[in-house]
């Protein structure tokens, strides 16, 4: 099977980068953070040439200062064409990205906005047949806006809509992927907790 590569680090060398990612944005900021949180969501992305993708994701952020946190994200889609015909064909795209996100209490309520922005790598692959990949690794930039709701004082909803960007320079060096982004989920607080929508604001 041939493969295709541009920026085309190790897989010990991508883990080790994430990893350094990862421990940038958290580690500094764990002494004094006021919350530590998991996500885990469901995720809509349109990939331009890599397609229209279903996948899910998780995010591990930590509060900075009051309504900022610091966060590292891994969002994962494929989607199929062609199934089961000579034509099938897979498609998938990795973003490992870190980043900041804003919130800011509507009135005084349990619903926040939400504002993030964040940078990292982007692996896409297409895979037209059994015995030829293409796959490349580039950077990626994203931004989403939403909206948080505090359930419970360990459980929050939330919904983001955004706009993702990869830049490639070898086997979609030449390839429009980017586009419009769906990320829908549930956050639990890992440490500390939030206020209680049955509390009075």
């Amino acid at each position: 099977m041939a493969r295709e590569h541009g920026f085309t680090p190790s897989e010990g060398n991508v883990k080790k980068i994430m990893l350094a990612l990862f421990a940038a944005l958290l580690v500094p900021t764990a002494s004094f953070a006021i919350n530590i949180y998991a996500d885990l969501n469901g995720a809509y992305t349109q990939a331009g040439d890599l397609e229209n993708q279903l996948g899910f994701g998780g995010t591990v952020a930590v509060s900075i200062i009051e309504n900022v946190n610091a966060f590292g994200r891994i969002i994962y889609g494929s989607c199929l064409k062609d199934a089961n015909t000579p034509e099938e064909t897979e498609y998938t795209y990795l973003m490992m990205l870190g980043g900041f996100q804003h919130l800011l209490r509507i009135k005084d309520s349990p619903v926040f906005w939400t504002a993030s922005v964040a940078l990292g790598l982007a692996d896409g692959s297409m895979n037209p047949s059994h015995d030829r990949s293409d796959e490349d690794i580039g950077l990626c930039a994203a931004f989403w806006t939403g909206f948080i709701v505090d359930a419970t004082q360990y459980v929050s909803a939330y919904i983001e809509a955004g706009y993702h960007y990869s830049n490639y320079d070898s086997a979609f060096a030449n390839a429009d992927i980017k586009g419009f982004q769906v990320l829908f989920g549930v956050r639990i607080s890992v440490w500390g907790k939030n206020r209680s929508i049955f509390e009075r604001y």
